[in-house]
């Protein structure tokens, strides 16, 4: 991913025969988001979608990544024939759909390269529920409780027919709700998502009274400490009082000292 111009992009690809997708980005929303301050910069997420590495490519250790890589299935894999019927459930994520349709083809007459593939199917959304369920465990031990609520959503609505998952996942989604703590957290994880959107819309007044909120209303919480790293990142930056339509503002950057305000 890039905020570089379209040519020189297609340039560099053109230069170094580049065959993986490279996303062009007009705002700086995800670099923000993910707190990048220079190019390039890489991240290693393992297979329960967790980010494990980050930092410049070349400091990577190729031991690190065979270790992220341990339960991991390559994406896409081509099904036989006999098997063509769960191409779009897997598409549209149907998993648990997929994951029955997969027994009941298994029950009848396959060759053995369909049955081993269809064991495929089945190992790897197994795989799945279990590594979702295990980072909905971690993300609760660590109070990120969002995190939890997400991976446990994904969990109802993709994997609900694969057995054991639809009770499970309830009751952890129950849980979360009965929780007060967690559900102070999700509703400041969800306004945090509002406060940085309009950071990448520049609308920094607005970004930072509702970052001013959330420290207030949800103290103590992850999102808490993360809307107080955005304020003082508005603050250092100047961006306090920026008016997108004043000339000045965008020649400099920051705001102007027209413009110019205070912390609260």
């Amino acid at each position: 991913m890039t905020n570089e111009p379209e040519k020189l992009v297609e340039k560099f690809i053109a230069d170094n025969k580049v065959t993986y997708p490279i996303l062009i980005e007009q705002s700086d929303k995800s670099a923000k988001a993910l707190k990048v301050n220079g190019y390039p910069h890489a991240f290693l997420v393992d297979t329960k979608g967790k980010v494990i590495w980050e930092g410049h490519p070349r400091s990577l250790d190729e031991s690190v990544i065979e270790e992220a890589l341990k339960g991991a299935r390559v994406p896409g894999t081509k099904l036989p024939d006999a098997l063509k019927s769960l191409e779009p459930m897997l598409t549209k994520r149907e998993f648990g759909k997929a994951y029955q349709a997969t027994k009941n083809l298994l029950a009848g007459a396959l060759s053995d390269e369909a049955k081993a593939a269809a064991q495929g199917v089945l190992t790897s959304i197994e795989t799945d529920v279990t590594n979702l369920l295990a980072s909905a465990d971690t993300a609760i031990n660590e109070k990120n409780f969002f995190a939890a609520q997400e991976s446990l959503r994904t969990l109802t609505k993709s994997y609900a027919t694969v057995p054991g998952v639809a009770e499970t996942a309830d009751i952890k989604l129950r849980d979360l709700s009965a929780n007060v703590e967690a559900r102070k957290s999700i509703k400041a994880s969800e306004q945090l998502a509002k406060a940085i959107d309009l950071e990448s819309a520049q609308d920094f007044d607005k970004a930072y009274a509702m970052l001013l909120a959330i420290t207030t209303t949800a103290a103590g919480t992850m999102p808490a400490a993360s809307a107080s790293s955005h304020m003082r990142d508005i603050e250092a930056k100047g961006m306090l009082g920026f008016d997108k339509k004043c000339a000045a503002c965008k020649e400099q950057g920051k705001a102007c000292p027209k413009h110019k305000k205070k912390p609260k």
